[in-house]
């Protein structure tokens, strides 16, 4: 009898998450208004249950490595028949038990790799209270969109990643592919379609779709990220860097955090460089 390759699940590994299993943190800050954009992450336990349940406790391993100019990287592999297939993506050390906290972004960051937790990059913006130093003083809310159809003793729903996007999602993918693309985005999306062999890109699965949106968002940061840096190198005479600054700032607060969150962080790389130049 021929050998057959065991086949991954990959829409189990891209299913939604419960509630418990996600935890929030601020990314940028609003401190006038006290508020904070909150982006959702998934626990590394719950990526590590996901896996075992998803491709066994056998068919996943990971590794890391010191980054290129410091910081992580993970490799998350999984065992495709008799191959390991790694994919690596990597973090910062961060402020707060560095090394252990590395670990645990980079291993995150490689697991979207793999399309878990993934469609957290589709969330809506939620601004959240915060106290003084930075801290939520309410819990973040999940859409009900993006909640599993049926929970299932924390075991994932094979077909909860599966849910059609709802209008608000569809008027968000087109207003920012347009911004992304101008008039180029109608026979793009046209021709994404044709390559799956869908009528058009809604009509994919809710994991499908993370994906694309966040191909448009990719596209869109790097025009805005040309823009953040021009406006610091030719911005015009009686301008000050902080007058850019508290430009780019402004502008955050309205962005959506998928947009934001890469903008903010540009931003703290670039301002330094900038402040207190004449």
């Amino acid at each position: 009898m021929p050998y057959s390759v065991p086949r991954i699940d990959f829409a189990a590994l891209a299913a939604f998450f419960p509630p418990d299993d996600l935890e929030w943190k601020p990314v940028t800050i609003a401190r006038a208004q006290g508020k904070a954009l909150a982006a959702a992450y998934v626990t590394n336990r719950a990526i590590m249950d996901r896996l075992d349940s998803v491709v066994g406790p056998d068919g996943w391993k990971n590794e890391f490595r010191p980054g290129p100019h410091g910081g992580v990287l993970c490799g998350l592999s999984l065992r495709i028949g008799d191959e390991w297939i790694t994919k690596w993506d990597g973090a910062e050390n961060t402020d707060i038990e560095p090394v252990k906290g590395g670990l645990s972004s980079s291993m995150r960051r490689a697991a979207v790799q793999w399309g878990i937790g993934r469609y957290l990059y589709a969330l809506p913006g939620q601004w959240v209270k915060v106290d003084d130093r930075g801290r939520f003083v309410e819990t973040p809310r999940l859409p009900k969109q993006f909640l599993p159809k049926a929970p299932d003793n924390g075991r994932p729903d094979a077909h909860a990643g599966e849910a059609l996007p709802d209008r608000k999602q569809e008027e968000y993918f087109n207003r920012i592919g347009a911004l992304a693309y101008g008039d180029r985005w109608v026979g793009i999306k046209r021709e994404w379609a044709d390559k799956v062999g869908v009528e058009s890109l809604e009509a994919c699965g809710m994991s499908a779709y993370a994906s694309y949106t966040e191909s448009v968002e990719g596209k869109y940061i790097d025009r805005l990220e040309r823009e953040m840096q021009d406006s610091f190198e030719n911005r015009p005479s009686g301008v000050s860097p902080t007058d850019v600054i508290v430009h780019w700032e402004g502008l955050l607060e309205e962005l959506p955090p998928a947009i934001a969150r890469p903008l903010g962080a540009y931003l703290n790389e670039l301002a330094p460089k900038y402040r207190g130049v004449l």
